[in-house]
């Protein structure tokens, strides 16, 4: 599995509106991403604004992809509701419990 982050810092008083752009118009373009796995939206209570996106794929492969066909498509989505530019990071995920959960649904 492999693990993007993405950080960024909502406009002041845009941080709602950023959560539901990014539910309604964001995450159905990830989910129809070959590899997307799941995203999971982070706030900071010391920082409101501060907000970070952990976007799993199943393979650093599946993320680049996305990454050369659709993530400027999704920053240009945000752009108005963000200030200066998002960081990325990339990861390999090394441990994780995620892939316990989803087999544990299917053995049910």
């Amino acid at each position: 599995m492999f693990t993007r982050i993405l950080e960024c810092e909502a406009r002041v008083g845009k941080k709602d509106e950023l959560a539901n752009r990014v539910t309604k118009d964001v995450l159905p373009i990830l989910r129809n991403q070959p590899g997307f796995v799941n995203m999971i939206a982070l706030s900071d209570d010391v920082h409101p604004e501060h907000l970070v996106y952990l976007n799993f794929w199943k393979s650093k492969e599946d993320a680049q992809q996305y990454h050369r066909e659709r993530y400027e498509q999704i920053v240009n989505m945000i752009r108005p509701l963000i200030t200066g530019q998002p960081t990325v990071e990339n990861f390999t995920v090394e441990v994780s419990t995620s892939h316990e959960v989803v087999a544990s649904k299917a053995a049910a």
